[in-house]
């Protein structure tokens, strides 16, 4: 299979762009001044060195460069987890704002009667990704939005499923001149092997009339129930009540 070629045809080196800037390690230079093929995701400038445009600088003019966007959505469930409060707080926000108590809220999710405003986040998320498509060879919007109903495409807001891997691979296999992966080959959603992924609600599951499964996970009431309950907590301490509340 014309596939394969590409293992055998390059000797392949990973270099973890966010280790390297975590540790503040040297960039392997003499590797990437010899490289003949350069994948990379687009740093800006922010990260110095480190910057796409720094690397890119370092190679030779006969290196063929193919770029591959960042591929995020935070539409996908209620509210995603995330270190700075879920995505979609700013509903939760709102509905504290009008005088919602915790309890209240908690409750109003668990019954399905909250509106999580996926069309405003989905549109957001895709119009970002088609942003940073403007400056990749390799692209994934118009393969998500066409395919969100019948296939998994995120396990969290910040990591895909091999849906859109390989959908992404087969971009660059083409490019090289390689045959794509074999349908017929059976991937996990996983294949990458990260380590979280957030559970289905009914909620994603009305709106996006998926026909990839046929009922939610086990738990999810518990598990947004605590992420609603733990931002709530937040907002109360860092002083963001409504005007006259003093609790949740």
């Amino acid at each position: 299979m014309r596939q394969l070629e590409f293992v055998d045809h390059y000797d392949i080196h990973h270099v973890v762009s966010f280790e390297l800037i975590k540790s503040r390690s040297a960039l392997p230079v003499s590797l990437l001044e010899k490289a003949d093929l350069f994948i990379y995701q687009p740093l800006s400038s922010k990260y110095g060195m480190y910057a796409s445009d720094s690397i890119q600088a370092m190679l030779s003019d006969q290196c063929r460069r193919i770029s591959f966007p960042y591929v995020y959505n935070d539409a996908m469930w209620p509210f995603a987890p995330s270190g700075s409060g879920p995505k979609g707080q700013e509903i939760l926000q709102n509905m504290h704002s009008m005088g919602w108590r915790v309890e209240e809220i908690i409750y109003a999710f668990c019954s399905l009667s909250l509106d999580c405003e996926f069309e405003r986040r989905f549109e957001s998320s895709l119009a970002i990704l088609r942003s940073h498509e403007q400056a990749t060879t390799v692209k994934a919007a118009d393969y998500i939005l066409n395919g969100i109903s019948e296939k998994k495409m995120f396990l969290t807001q910040s990591h895909p499923t091999s849906h859109v891997f390989v959908h992404c691979v087969n971009q660059i296999l083409s490019l090289l001149g390689h045959d794509p992966l074999p349908s017929s080959q059976p991937f996990s959603l996983n294949e990458a092997g990260l380590p979280q992924q957030w559970p289905i609600t009914p909620y994603e599951m009305e709106h996006y009339d998926f026909t990839y499964v046929d009922q939610c996970e086990p738990g999810w009431e518990e598990f947004y129930s605590n992420e609603i309950r733990k931002f709530m907590i937040g907002a109360s301490k860092e002083g963001v009540n409504h005007p006259g509340d003093t609790s949740i």
